[in-house]
């Protein structure tokens, strides 16, 4: 009984193959790019290229000292968190993980509100 059910099983499983294998479409060829394509962009080609200019990026990437002690306090919120969490789920050592990574923010953020803090007491 069990080789006929698995005999069975097999010339399902070829028969769905070849069908699937007749079935295929084909896929459509992609236009070849060349040299004397219109996609190209040569470089005479009378457009130029824009290039970005100082007002372009991020005006404000070194914010101040106040942020950064507030992104150091946000950083223990979401650590103390994610702790929480972990220990109500009874994961205590992802709690601790996530704890960690928190005060590692704390760390990271505190630090550079202080070298700021550093840097303005010495330049004034």
């Amino acid at each position: 009984m069990r080789r006929i059910i698995f005999l069975s099983f097999v010339l399902l499983i070829a028969i769905s193959n070849t069908l699937i294998a007749s079935a295929r479409v084909p896929t459509p060829r992609l236009p070849e790019v060349g040299l004397n394509s219109p996609n190209v962009l040569s470089q005479n080609s009378g457009v130029r290229r824009r290039r970005r200019v100082r007002g372009d990026f991020g005006r404000r990437r070194h914010r101040g000292i106040k942020h950064e002690y507030k992104e150091a306090g946000l950083s223990v919120g979401h650590g103390g968190r994610r702790f929480g969490k972990h220990m109500k789920h009874g994961r205590p050592l992802h709690a601790g993980a996530a704890f960690g990574r928190g005060m590692g923010g704390f760390g990271k953020h505190f630090g550079k509100g202080t070298a700021r803090v550093g840097k303005r007491i010495v330049k004034h």
